[in-house]
């Protein structure tokens, strides 16, 4: 099934620039003799609807059954990346500033592994996360390559 995504995945994504939309992840797994193919879509500006899933699912589904990328019986799923989504690099860095993250370090900050806190900002020139700790408001200024996961946080 693998394979067959690559092959699928620049179809999918100029059907989904036709839409005004973005793939943001594509995978798969086996639940018994079936596959499922989930497809991930967001846009540049606002939160994914579920109108927006049932239409990328309806034109998605008669996409991949025309050009028969997949061999067998699949069940595709369209989903939004969801509200603690990973942040993927440089453009959500700049698209969720003023948000609260979760960011996993590579190496510890201040003997912490996690940080918890506001992205206060990305510097692209210099790949340079500053995020606002929420238990002491220090501000982390953190390279992109030292942190080995970062995604959005609900607050509560």
């Amino acid at each position: 099934m693998h394979e067959e995504i690559k092959k699928a995945q620049p179809e999918i994504q100029a059907l989904l620039d036709k839409m005004g939309l973005v793939l943001f992840d594509m995978k798969s797994h086996r639940m018994g003799k079936q596959w499922i193919f989930t497809v991930f879509i967001d846009h540049p500006s606002r939160s994914i609807s579920i109108l927006d899933c049932e239409h990328v699912s309806r034109a998605l589904s008669n996409l991949l059954d025309e050009k028969n990328f997949f061999q067998g019986s699949y069940q595709l799923e369209v989903s939004s990346p969801g509200a603690e989504r990973i942040l993927k690099g440089p453009q959500d860095f700049l698209r969720f500033a003023g948000h609260l993250v979760k960011a996993k370090l590579k190496s510890p900050w201040e003997n912490r592994s996690v940080i918890i806190g506001v992205l206060v900002k990305y510097e692209e020139q210099i790949s340079k996360l500053t995020i606002r700790e929420a238990e002491t408001q220090k501000d982390a200024i953190i390279s992109s390559t030292d942190i080995s996961e970062i995604r959005l946080r609900l607050e509560v």
